[in-house]
């Protein structure tokens, strides 16, 4: 029996804290040297596809016409750090970052490098987030402040990354007692609510729009590529999405008469404000501030209603949970903030 033949040597790059290179574009599209590190990524799925398209003809004959290169980063999960890269999930008039909130604005436009050092490494351009969900959970454990995105891109190439070298932001990452939560709206009982839970959800709905022409060379392409492949030069934001879930517990000893307005029939709790303050390992800096405003609790749930739970402390508890949804969607809902407003 021959030999087998052992596979070339080759290191094994395994990453266990991991991140995302990214830069502000100028210009939509058109590229830029992605210098800044994002939150640890912990999972995410980074594409180009071409999705050739074909005109089919009497006969049989198919011809190739090119195609449009569909590109983007799927279930990218982040444990938060700063409030840096998910500040990028708000739309503006200019579609500059903090800048001001307009219904029919832009997501700020972003190049991105992604991936391991070397060949497994992707660039995209013309990024822009099309969803956000940030959740955190208040456990005996302490679970830190993640986030799920979804990004769209207009294109991709793996040429020009072989600098990359994977890596994340020094500072450590945002835990549940870090955080102090205001929320308003809800009857509040005496010794008022805790917050079991939250996630806050964000949803642009972009879509490609006007399909361009060959690709040029300002996309960081050079000739060796399939010049019959072509992007999609404009993705357009459409109606934003805000979803706000929250699990709230309160004493079994309270109030019968607010115990009643709790669990009286088709009970809303009216317009909904909700606010998360981050510091970072205790210190007097506020690092990271959410805000979620202008919302109202969702007409086909409402609250629900839990037995037999326990507090933080081991102490029954009734638990409610409700969903609120954006109420008037001219307004703007979210705040993503360095620290909170004085």
């Amino acid at each position: 029996m021959a030999n087998a033949t052992s596979r070339p040597e080759a290191p094994v790059f395994r990453s266990t804290e991991s991140c995302i290179l990214y830069g502000l574009e100028a210009t939509h599209g058109v590229p830029v040297t992605p210098s800044i590190y994002s939150d640890r990524v912990t999972k995410g799925r980074i594409y180009a596809h071409p999705n050739v398209q074909t005109r089919r003809h009497v006969g049989g004959r198919v011809d190739r016409r090119g195609g449009i290169i569909r590109a983007g980063m799927d279930g990218l999960d982040l444990e938060v750090q700063t409030p840096a890269f998910i500040r990028h999930a708000i739309r503006s008039v200019d579609g500059s970052v903090g800048g001001t909130w307009s219904a029919s604005g832009r997501v700020p436009s972003l190049s991105i490098l992604a991936g391991n050092a070397g060949a497994d490494a992707l660039l995209l351009w013309g990024a822009v987030i099309d969803s956000l969900d940030l959740s955190q959970e208040y456990s005996e454990d302490g679970e830190v402040l993640k986030a799920s995105v979804t990004l769209l891109a207009l294109g991709g190439d793996i040429s020009g990354t072989t600098g990359f070298v994977g890596g994340a932001l020094p500072d450590p990452v945002l835990f549940g007692w870090q955080s102090a939560v205001a929320l308003t709206g809800p009857v509040t009982p005496p010794g008022g609510l805790r917050v079991r839970e939250w996630k806050l959800g964000i949803k642009n709905n972009h879509k490609y729009m006007s399909y361009g022409d060959l690709q040029p060379a300002s996309r960081g392409l050079g000739a060796s590529d399939l010049v019959s492949l072509r992007e999609a030069y404009e993705l357009k934001a459409g109606e934003e999405e805000i979803e706000l879930e929250l699990s709230v517990e309160v004493p079994v000893i309270w109030n019968a008469a607010l115990q009643d307005d709790f669990l009286a029939a088709c009970y809303t709790p009216g317009t909904l404000a909700f606010a998360a303050t981050y510091e970072q390992c205790g210190a007097a800096v506020d690092v990271l501030y959410v805000e979620a405003a202008n919302l109202v609790a969702a007409p086909d749930q409402g609250f629900e209603y839990e037995y037999d739970a326990e507090g933080a402390n081991g102490d029954p508890v009734h638990v409610y949970s409700f969903r609120a949804v954006k109420a008037d969607p001219t307004l703007p809902s979210v705040r993503i903030l360095a620290a909170a407003p004085v």
